[in-house]
């Protein structure tokens, strides 16, 4: 299987298509985004593989991702760098890739109407998974967990010793409306959020008085407040 390498600041990525699926050796990726390589373990089965490759040494068997599972990568990664290397692997890598027309991912309309039995048996998620990518692909928005939604506002759990940004309790104050959002601020896939959510959140807050509980349903949530970051 030959290799396509490029090199983002001074690190290698090698790339590899086969049967017109680009995939990235998982080791490049988790080294620029500083991740430890386990992380690759969490995605999902069609967003990870195993490929044998040429290397000057020989043939290597080597753990590689696809478009998807760099994406979930790069939300994962709290490096500075990451929304760097976004926009390198659309703008450069990708464009310089396609030009050889080796690679094209499908549009969400074209997987439609060409894998309906699939869509008909998975549902809705196959192809929204295909759209989401296309968001983040075709765009500059910075989506980010709901992990670091809560962090930058100070929302915690209550744990004793390790208190924890409370990423659920974003989700449910979204999922309840009691905030809301616009639907190009959330994708899904994992669930992220658009970087503006994060004002929207420290207003509901401030407009409540920084309460360290709510009742979701039958459920109450309780959490600390922290300085929120930047302020």
């Amino acid at each position: 299987m030959k290799l396509q390498t490029f090199s983002f600041d001074d690190n290698e990525v090698r790339t590899v298509v086969q049967n017109g699926e680009l995939w990235f050796v998982a080791n490049d990726v988790t080294k620029i985004l500083g991740l430890d390589r386990t992380q690759v373990r969490r995605l999902d089965e069609d967003e990870k593989g195993v490929r044998i490759i040429h290397t000057p040494g020989g043939r290597q068997e080597v753990n590689v991702i696809n478009e998807f599972g760099l994406y979930s990568l790069i939300l994962s990664s709290r490096k500075p760098e990451a929304k760097q290397f976004k926009r390198w692997v659309t703008h450069e890598v990708l464009p310089s890739i396609r030009k050889t027309g080796r690679y094209a991912l499908p549009s969400a309309d074209e997987i439609a109407s060409s894998h309906p039995a699939r869509l008909m048996i998975e549902g809705r998620t196959w192809g929204k998974k295909f759209s989401e990518v296309e968001k983040m692909r075709e765009t500059n928005m910075v989506f980010i967990s709901a992990e670091e939604v809560a962090r930058r506002c100070g929302i915690y759990t209550t744990a004793k010793y390790m208190a924890k940004p409370h990423g659920k309790f974003i989700h449910n104050l979204i999922h309840a409306q009691l905030i809301e959002i616009d639907e190009e601020e959330v994708i899904f896939n994992p669930t992220c959020y658009l970087e503006s959510v994060v004002p929207k959140v420290l207003d509901w807050l401030e407009r409540r008085n920084y309460p360290n509980e709510i009742t979701f349903g039958n459920t109450v949530h309780r959490i600390q407040i922290f300085q929120p970051e930047g302020m």
